[in-house]
């Protein structure tokens, strides 16, 4: 089975109000890059993430000292949906979705 390809500039809806752009860079199952919000002045690295199957996962590395979980997988629709959480905060916690279809 072909990874998923998530690679590009997309936007992550989250159920709390806030969007995150990501920007991930994939080779083969292994997704690196950057992500932001609040129209771009919270900026973070991805240092882990991985698609295998339908599955994605990353953690973020937020600049302001946080750190974010997002796992979730892509639905019949076509879009990723999940959950995220902050690491040391686990009842800081939004479900989100994808502005973009992968298929």
């Amino acid at each position: 089975m072909a990874e998923l390809q998530v690679g590009g500039r997309w936007i992550a809806h989250q159920s709390n109000g806030f969007d995150v752009d990501f920007d991930l860079h994939q080779t083969g199952g292994a997704l690196q890059g950057s992500a932001s919000h609040h129209g771009g002045s919270i900026e973070g690295d991805i240092r882990s993430g991985e698609v295998s199957g339908s599955q994605f996962h990353v953690v973020v590395f937020w600049r302001n000292g946080s750190t974010g979980d997002y796992s979730g997988a892509v639905g019949n629709d076509g879009r990723l949906r999940g959950l995220t959480f902050d690491v040391d905060n686990h009842d800081s916690q939004a479900k989100w979705y994808s502005d973009k279809q992968f298929r």
